[in-house]
């Protein structure tokens, strides 16, 4: 017979058993250990998504290659995409919301003298003056640029000497004497001692350039060093620099872009009397309102005008314009608006084949591992462990075929180039990142990185989440 109070004759552990105890639970709480999808350490967490996917390597070879694939087709995709939104993020250089551009016609088509044309010209400012009190000032614009005019590229040298590293090749922009274009647009001269008035004026045509930003830092490192320096041009003629045509840099001002979605424009400008060109193609007029004014309330008041008939002597008013209106014109015009939506639905559409194909592969992979989670969570494995576990898994097969997709489209780009854009003459080259290869590639490979993983772990959470709520008893029970 057993006695009744044999409870009581359990031996208590001695001390060093207990301290063996309290190490073995320590040790395995150890910051490097694997203790599953319950509450496992960083290291041990990926080690354990290494493990789980080499052991179904056959079964994701297929996803492994899609998405290898899709790195390369993302890349060739996204890439002018990036550029495109970056060249128009960039500053514009002058005060689009308060420009409207007015443009003109001659009624009669009449050959008139240089004089006849000017002397219509200023009656028809005053007149917009008096009728329109909102116009604080107005300036001639041949054209849709942010300029007077604009007649070609040339090139420079910063030396006497002829040499690849002496050329600065730059686009000539005229500007007319008295023509208040600098004030009009709002461009800022950053350095120089010449001010807005005198640019205005063309006292300073004679004596040498203005220069554009860019220009200064790709070619003399910045503004400040710009200003002063000697810019010399070849004599055609005898092929060597003619000291005596070299003119200084007196002033830099910020960048004026020619188009709104394209990089900025290196450029020289000189003032010199070129009233006789203004006449050629539409003669156009760019209006500054004042401070609080609307464009677009000018724009629909003198639109009204123009449908009843506006002008002045044989001038008269044919078309008014915002300048931020022109500028999604221009941009449907030269062809920025289709590259932009043309290659973003591409990438929407091949990020959504992404996403519903990684959803379908682990979707699959889902009654194929109910027995595996279903043991996970009989050992104290949580629901947000196993989550963690399978995103885990897309990122390093997404992280893998990444840089095997990147290091294949390298190969292509080193050969062929990256995209740079809608490009027009003597786009800065020295001052961004885009002109950059390397930084050029690296910027964007991020950036298709980022795009691939996020989508890749949306596809993935969804059937992580379903398998993870499956209870263990339903997980473990053969179907």
């Amino acid at each position: 017979m057993i006695p009744s109070n044999l409870n009581n004759l359990i031996i208590p552990p001695t001390k060093q058993e207990t301290m063996k105890t309290n190490n073995i639970n320590k040790s395995s709480y150890s910051p490097l250990s694997q203790r599953g999808p319950g509450g496992e350490s960083w290291l041990g967490g990926c080690l354990l998504a290494l493990k789980s996917l080499w052991s179904r390597r056959k079964r994701n070879v297929w996803l492994f290659l899609e998405l290898i694939l899709v790195a390369i087709l993302c890349w060739a995709v996204l890439d002018p995409v990036i550029v495109s939104i970056y060249d128009k993020s960039l500053p514009l250089g002058y005060d689009k919301d308060r420009l409207c551009l007015v443009t003109l016609d001659n009624m009669d088509n009449k050959k008139r003298s240089k004089e006849e044309n000017n002397e219509c010209l200023s009656g028809l400012k005053q007149k917009l003056m008096h009728d329109f009190p909102e116009i604080e000032r107005m300036a001639n614009s041949r054209g849709y640029l942010p300029t007077t005019y604009i007649y070609g590229s040339t090139t420079f040298y910063n030396d006497t000497v002829v040499s690849p590293e002496t050329e600065v090749n730059v686009s000539i922009m005229g500007s007319i004497p008295g023509n208040p274009i600098f004030s009009t647009f709002g461009i800022k001269v950053i350095a120089g001692d010449l001010t807005i008035a005198e640019l205005d004026s063309g006292l300073w045509s004679k004596d040498g350039y203005i220069i554009s930003r860019s220009t200064a830092e790709q070619y003399f490192g910045s503004p400040e060093e710009a200003v002063g320096k000697t810019l010399h041009k070849v004599d055609w003629h005898t092929g060597a620099i003619d000291v005596n045509l070299g003119r200084k840099i007196l002033g830099v001002i910020e960048n004026v872009k020619f188009k709104n979605f394209s990089r900025n424009r290196n450029f020289i400008i000189e003032c010199a009397d070129y009233h006789e060109y203004i006449w050629e193609g539409s003669l156009s007029l760019i209006v500054r309102l004042k401070e609080g004014e609307s464009a677009e309330k000018f724009r629909d008041k003198i639109a009204d005008r123009i449908r009843d008939g506006y002008g002045s002597g044989h001038l008269e008013l044919t078309k008014v314009q915002t300048m931020s209106d022109l500028n999604k014109e221009r941009e449907v015009t030269f062809g920025y608006t289709e590259v932009v939506q043309t290659y973003s639905i591409l990438a929407v559409l091949f990020l959504a084949n992404l996403c519903l194909g990684v959803i379908g592969t682990f979707w699959l992979q889902t009654k194929q591992r109910r027995g595996e989670v279903g043991i996970m969570r009989s050992f104290g494995a949580t629901r947000g462990g196993i989550v963690r576990l399978i995103l885990s898994e897309a990122t390093m097969l997404t992280t893998a075929s990444f840089i095997i997709g990147c290091f294949i489209y390298l190969q292509y780009a080193l050969k062929e180039g990256l995209y740079l854009g809608i490009l027009t003459g003597n786009v800065d080259e020295g001052t961004t990142w885009v002109s950059d290869f390397s930084q050029h590639f690296i910027i964007t490979s991020v950036i298709v990185y980022a795009v691939m993983l996020i989508t890749v772990l949306i596809g993935a959470y969804i059937p992580a989440r379903n398998l993870s709520r499956i209870p263990p008893v339903d997980a473990l029970r053969v179907s």
